[in-house]
């Protein structure tokens, strides 16, 4: 049924037809990858024959954004390759990181333009506020964002991607991995010294007298009388 969806590329509404892009939500044990500079008249079937090949082992799907030159590429594992191979070129391949949706009509943070709620609340697109009338002058804008002084959606903003899954894990077992360290290090200078054993004074060893043992007197000294 994933894969029936998959293959819709329009659908039908106020009896219009609308183009749509569909594809299957990937599992938490894959990685997304971006390759820039593909000719982008290849159709999608062309793009599985160049990409998925036995140099990508670990390739599963590829993805084009709209109708640009980007291909997403979606990879088995929590490590994207540093290049990836399209037929017989070698392509840089890096960490994809997806834009925050924010709107240019109303400025705002968490949809797009065309399904903008507040159509009429329209701001102005260079300092990002509300034109109050034919005379208006921009004023120094301040991103929602991140604060600082350009309009909320500027591409060169990097606040203005969400930071990638495989990367959050790789930040927090790096923090992790410190923390430990650092902890080992502390417990280790906080750590009493063992006590040493406190020498043992020298005994004294008090002069012996050595008693001469009474000789026994013998037979030939009885009969003398000596004994």
């Amino acid at each position: 049924m994933a894969e029936a969806y998959a293959k819709v590329r329009e659908i039908v509404l106020m009896e219009r037809e609308h183009p749509v892009s569909a594809y299957v939500a990937a599992s938490g044990t894959t990685s997304r990858g971006v390759v820039r500079g593909v000719d982008a008249d290849l159709p999608d079937s062309e793009l599985q024959r160049l990409f998925i090949l036995s140099d990508n082992p670990t390739l599963k799907g590829v993805r084009r954004i709209k109708d640009t030159a980007t291909i997403i590429l979606l990879f088995n594992g929590l490590k994207v390759p540093n290049y990836g191979r399209c037929g017989m070129l070698l392509l840089r391949c890096t960490l994809y990181k997806r834009e925050i949706d924010t709107c240019r009509n109303c400025g705002r943070v968490g949809h797009r333009q065309g399904v903008c709620p507040t159509p009429s609340e329209k701001v102005c697109e260079h300092c990002g506020i509300k034109p109050t009338g034919p005379d208006h002058e921009c004023v120094t804008p301040e991103r929602a964002l991140c604060g600082q002084a350009h309009i909320t959606g500027d591409g060169t903003c990097p606040n203005c991607y969400q930071i990638p899954y495989v990367a959050r894990r790789r930040h927090r077992h790096r923090r992790r991995r410190n923390n430990n360290q650092q902890a080992q290090g502390d417990s280790a200078t906080q750590q009493p010294m063992p006590k040493q054993p406190s020498p043992t004074p020298p005994t004294k060893h008090l002069p012996t007298t050595t008693k001469n043992p009474t000789a026994t007197p013998t037979w030939a000294d009885r009969v003398t009388g000596k004994g």
